[in-house]
């Protein structure tokens, strides 16, 4: 669990340092990326949580065992994320 909050404050963390240091362009949920691990109840449940909470879209959701490669689409643009 601790890993997986790590990795997703890294994403962020990267995503925010490339944008202009403002507060001008904060991204929308369709720039949040969210990874869960389903064999953990906890890990679901947040999951549920952010996903309704900020109306992250469904193709931004994914598993932790289903990332080895992923494609997502920023502003039209996609973007390859890979967990090696």
């Amino acid at each position: 669990m601790k890993h997986i909050l790590v990795s997703c404050f890294f994403f962020l963390l990267c995503y925010n340092v490339t944008e202009a240091q403002t507060k001008a362009n904060i991204p929308g949920p369709e720039n949040v990326l969210v990874v869960y691990n389903s064999l953990d109840q906890t890990s679901i449940d947040i999951k549920e949580y952010y996903i309704s909470a900020r109306n992250i879209p469904a193709v931004n959701v994914v598993g932790l065992e289903n990332l080895m490669r992923k494609e997502i689409t920023i502003n039209g643009v996609m973007h390859p994320v890979v967990i090696a």
